[in-house]
C-alpha cells in the first residue's frame, strides 16, 4: 500500500485539519483577551507552544489511530508521543522563563530614573592582535552614533560625550549616571583571520543590567557592511526594550569603497592626536600628525573622487593649521586658510550643500575676519556676514551641528545681538552637552540671559555650568554677579560666602583685582538688602547702607591693580542701589573720561543704567 493510500484510508489529513483548524479558533479568543487586558500576554505564548506540540500530536495519533488505522496502542506510539509531550513542555517552560526575564526587565526600565530613548554609545575597544587597529574601532564607533543619531525616535549622545568617559574606570550605571543616558553600548573589536569580528552589548543605564549581546562578523574588506548589521541588531533590540518602532533613516549616499573609509578613520585618528598634542603645548608635534591626517584624507579622496568628506576633513587640517600657525607665522596661517577655502569648494563641487563643508568654510572665512587679515572694512565686514551665512546654511541642512551653532552664538555676541547669540548657544547645548566648546556656550547662556534680564534662566545655566565645570572660577563668579540682582534673595551672608569660594579659585595673578571687584559687588548686595529693609526697620536699613558703603570704599584699587578704573564703574552701581544718583554721575564720569572709547556701550542702555535713563546729565554724558 502507498504512503497516499494509507494516508487517505487513516484520513490523517482531515484529522489534522480539523485540530488545526479548532486550535487557530482557540488561539484567536485567547489573543482577543490578551489585547481586550483580561488574560497577560504569557498565556498566548504558551498556548501557542502548546498548539505546536499537538499538531505533532494530532499527526501521530491520527497516523495510528485514524479510521482504518491500528486502535491499539503500540511502544512506537507511545515513544513519539512522549517525546512530543516532553518538547512540548520544555518549551512551554522556556516561554515562561523567557516571559519572566523580559518582565524583569521592563519592571527594571520602569524604575529607571533615566530616560530609555537617550542612547550613550562606548568608544569601543580593539582587542585585535599584532596590528593597531584602534582606528577602526574608533571609525565603527563614530559610524554607529552617527547611524543611530539620524533615528527619529532616539536621543543619541556625541561623539563627545564618549569621549568624556572613554577613559572612566567606573561601573555601567556610574558612566550612565555622568552622561545622563538611559541605554549604553559598548563593545570590542577584533580582526583575525581576515575577518573582523564585533561583540556588542546593550546595558541598562540605571542598573547595569545587560539588555542584549551581539556579535557580527565580516571580512575585512567588508567593513561598511559590518556597520550596517550592528545597526541593524541593535536597532531589533531597541524596539523591544523601548516597546515602539525604531526606524532606521535610509544611510546618506557617502562611500562604497573600504579603502577609502579606512583611510578616512585612519585621518581621523591622527587628526585627534593632533588636537591631544595642541592642547598640550606640543604644537611641532601637533603640526606634525596634522601632517599625517592631510595625507591620510587625500588618499581617502583618491580611493573614491565623487566623496565629499575627506576634502571636507582636509579643510578642517587646513583650518586647524592656521590656528596652530597665526602666531609663529601669520603669512602661513593666511595661506593655510586660503588652502582650506580651495578645499571646502571641491567638496561642496562634490556635494552642493554639504553641511559639514558650509561649516568649516564658514570657520575659515570667519578666521580672515578675526585673525585681521582683511585691511579693507567693507571686504572684512563681507566676509563677516557670508561666513554667518554659510553657518546658518550649515544648520539649516543639519541642526544638530553642535559646532556651528556654537561659532554662530559667538559671532551674533560679537554683532550685540545678544537674543540671537543666546538662541543659538542654547541649540548648541541642546544638539551636544559634550561638545569642546561648552564651557563657552554656557558662559554666553548665562551671560546672554543676564543681559536680557531673564533671571531664572542666567542662574539656571550659571548653576549647570559650576555643576559641570566647578574648577572654573568664572561660573562661581557668575554666582556672585547673581546674587547682586533679583535672580537670589538679598543675603549678604551668602554673598560673601560665594566670594570666598571663588577668591579660591582665582588665579594667584588676577586675585588681587578680583578680590576688590568682588567686594564691590557684595556691596551692591547689602545695598539691595539696604533698601528692602527700609518698610520694615529703619535703624536696620541705615546700618546695611552704612556697611555697603564701607565696603565699597575698602574695595577701591589704584591704577597698578585697576589700570581701567573699570572699579569705578562698578562702584557706581552701589550708589544707584542707594538712590545717591549725584555720586553714581561722579564715578561714571570719572571712568567715561578714562575709557571714553566706552561711552558707545553706554548707549546700549543696559539694565545696570535704566535709572538714569532720564537724567539729562548721564545721557549728555555718553552723547545719547
Amino acid at each position: 500500500m502507498s504512503l497516499f493510500q494509507a494516508l487517505k484510508e487513516r484520513r490523517l489529513v482531515q484529522i489534522v485539519v480539523a485540530y488545526a483548524t479548532a486550535g487557530w479558533i482557540a488561539l484567536s479568543v485567547i489573543s482577543q483577551f490578551v489585547e481586550m487586558g483580561i488574560v497577560p500576554m504569557i498565556f498566548y505564548r504558551v498556548a501557542l507552544v502548546l498548539y505546536v506540540g499537538g499538531l505533532f500530536a494530532s499527526c501521530i495519533t491520527g497516523w495510528f489511530h485514524g479510521e482504518k488505522g491500528h486502535q491499539e496502542w503500540t511502544r512506537p506510539e507511545l515513544g513519539m508521543l512522549s517525546l512530543v509531550a516532553v518538547l512540548t513542555l520544555v518549551g512551554s517552560g522556556y516561554v515562561i522563563m523567557d516571559y519572566r526575564e523580559t518582565a524583569r526587565q521592563a519592571e527594571l526600565i520602569a524604575d529607571s530614573a533615566l530616560e530609555l530613548r537617550r542612547i550613550g554609545v562606548l568608544y569601543f575597544d580593539d582587542r585585535s592582535r599584532g596590528e593597531d587597529r584602534t582606528y577602526l574601532a574608533e571609525g565603527i564607533t563614530t559610524g554607529l552614533i552617527g547611524e543611530l543619531s539620524r533615528v527619529r525616535e532616539l536621543d543619541v549622545l556625541s561623539a563627545n560625550a564618549s569621549a568624556q568617559v572613554r577613559d572612566m574606570d567606573a561601573t555601567y550605571d556610574s558612566i550612565a549616571r555622568v552622561l545622563d543616558a538611559g541605554v549604553l553600548v559598548d563593545g570590542t573589536i577584533q580582526e583575525a583571520g581576515g575577518n573582523v569580528r564585533i561583540n556588542a552589548v546593550l546595558v541598562d543605564g540605571s542598573s547595569g543590567t545587560d539588555l542584549g549581546e551581539f556579535t557580527v562578523e565580516q571580512p575585512a574588506d567588508e567593513v561598511l557592511a559590518l556597520q550596517d548589521d550592528l545597526v541593524d541588531q541593535i536597532a531589533e533590540r531597541l524596539r523591544e526594550i523601548l516597546g515602539t518602532e525604531v526606524r532606521l533613516a535610509e544611510s546618506r549616499a557617502e562611500t562604497s569603497s573600504p579603502q577609502a573609509w579606512t583611510d578616512l578613520q585612519r585621518g581621523e585618528r591622527a587628526w585627534s592626536e593632533a588636537r591631544a598634542m595642541f592642547n598640550e603645548g606640543d604644537d611641532a608635534g601637533a603640526a606634525a600628525r596634522l601632517m599625517i591626517a592631510d595625507s591620510l584624507f587625500a588618499s581617502a579622496a583618491a580611493a573614491d573622487d565623487a566623496w565629499a568628506e575627506p576634502w571636507v576633513a582636509r579643510a578642517r587640517v587646513a583650518r586647524s593649521n592656521s590656528g596652530v600657525l597665526i602666531f609663529e607665522d601669520p603669512s602661513a596661517s593666511h595661506a593655510a586658510i586660503d588652502q582650506g577655502l580651495v578645499l571646502a569648494e571641491e567638496a561642496l563641487s562634490r556635494d552642493p550643500g554639504n553641511a559639514g563643508a558650509l561649516e568649516v568654510r564658514g570657520e575659515l572665512r570667519y578666521y580672515l575676519w578675526d585673525f585681521g587679515f582683511l585691511v579693507d572694512p567693507a571686504e572684512a565686514s563681507a566676509t563677516f556676514q557670508s561666513a554667518i551665512d554659510d553657518l546658518e546654511a550649515a544648520v539649516d541642512r543639519d541642526p544638530s551641528r553642535a559646532t556651528a551653532w556654537a561659532q554662530l552664538s559667538q559671532m551674533y555676541s560679537e554683532e550685540g545681538d545678544n537674543i540671537q547669540a543666546n538662541q543659538a548657544a542654547r541649540r548648541a547645548y541642546e544638539a551636544d552637552q559634550f561638545l569642546a566648546s561648552a564651557p563657552q556656550v554656557l558662559f554666553r547662556l548665562y551671560a546672554t540671559s543676564y543681559d536680557a534680564e531673564l533671571f531664572p534662566q542666567a542662574l539656571e545655566y550659571c548653576e549647570e555650568a559650576h555643576r559641570r565645570f566647578p574648577d572654573i572660577y568664572q561660573f562661581t563668579e557668575c554666582r556672585l554677579w547673581l546674587t547682586a540682582t533679583r535672580a537670589l534673595p538679598d543675603d549678604p551672608d551668602a554673598a560673601w560666602a560665594t566670594l570666598d569660594e571663588y577668591l579660591a579659585l582665582v588665579p594667584d595673578q588676577l586675585e588681587e583685582f578680583e578680590r576688590s571687584k568682588g567686594e564691590t559687588v557684595v556691596a551692591m548686595v547689602i545695598a539691595r538688602a539696604s533698601v528692602a529693609a527700609e518698610s520694615r526697620d529703619q535703624a536696620a536699613a541705615q546700618a546695611l547702607a552704612d556697611s555697603a558703603l564701607a565696603v565699597a570704599r575698602r574695595a577701591r584699587a589704584g591704577p597698578d591693580v585697576d589700570p581701567t578704573q573699570e572699579l569705578r564703574s562698578l562702584e557706581a552701581l552701589v550708589f544707584l542701589e542707594l538712590g545717591d544718583t549725584d555720586r553714581a554721575m561722579d564715578l561714571l564720569q570719572a571712568y567715561l573720561m578714562a575709557n571714553p572709547e566706552h561711552r558707545e556701550g553706554f548707549r546700549t542702555a543696559h539694565w545696570w543704567w535704566r535709572d538714569l535713563q532720564n537724567v539729562p546729565e548721564f545721557l549728555e554724558l555718553v552723547g545719547g
